[in-house]
């Protein structure tokens, strides 16, 4: 079977979105309504990375939650496949989406915090949150961040990578 590469090319260019991935912060903002600019690229990265994600909840004994809430092929994707080797958080999908929300006014930013900008955002609340699949997946991820200290989770996640390359 040959490759496909119109569609390999669709799927790289879905998960490079700046669109996409702004969407997810403005979600994760939507929870948290004000946090560190390293919080939020911490925060997309436990979003794409849900085996880490998961790690972390069921620390938190909050996995069963989840486990029903997300689906098995989130577990199992591109990004999840290559933990060990992906694991830097100010990447390309975060700045591309950190500019997005900066662009259309959903949040500022004033020295290192982040803070979503409620008058435009709760014009459109509803159409943002209609997807509910990132939306809760979103909650989870604020439950995280609002837990840890960064330096606290950027040790966890690097013990939970250390572990997956072992």
């Amino acid at each position: 079977m040959s490759r496909d590469l119109d569609y390999e090319r669709m799927l790289y260019d879905v998960e490079e979105s700046s669109k996409l991935n702004g969407f997810i912060m403005l979600n994760i903002m939507i929870n948290l309504k004000k946090c560190s600019i390293e919080q939020l690229a911490i925060g997309l990265y436990l979003y794409r990375f849900s085996n880490i994600l998961r790690v972390i909840l069921s620390e938190m004994e909050q996995n069963k939650e989840i486990s029903l809430e997300i689906p098995q092929w989130d577990y199992f994707n591109l990004d999840t496949v290559l933990t060990p080797f992906l694991t830097e958080k100010y990447n390309e999908r975060f700045q591309k989406g950190f500019i997005e929300l900066i662009s259309r006014n959903l949040i500022t930013v004033d020295k290192d915090e982040v803070i979503i900008n409620e008058d435009n955002v709760s014009t459109h609340i509803n159409e943002i949150i209609r997807n509910e699949y990132v939306y809760k997946k979103s909650k989870y991820v604020s439950k995280v961040i609002e837990r840890y200290r960064i330096d606290i989770l950027n040790e966890i996640i690097s013990e939970i990578v250390g572990e997956l390359n072992d």
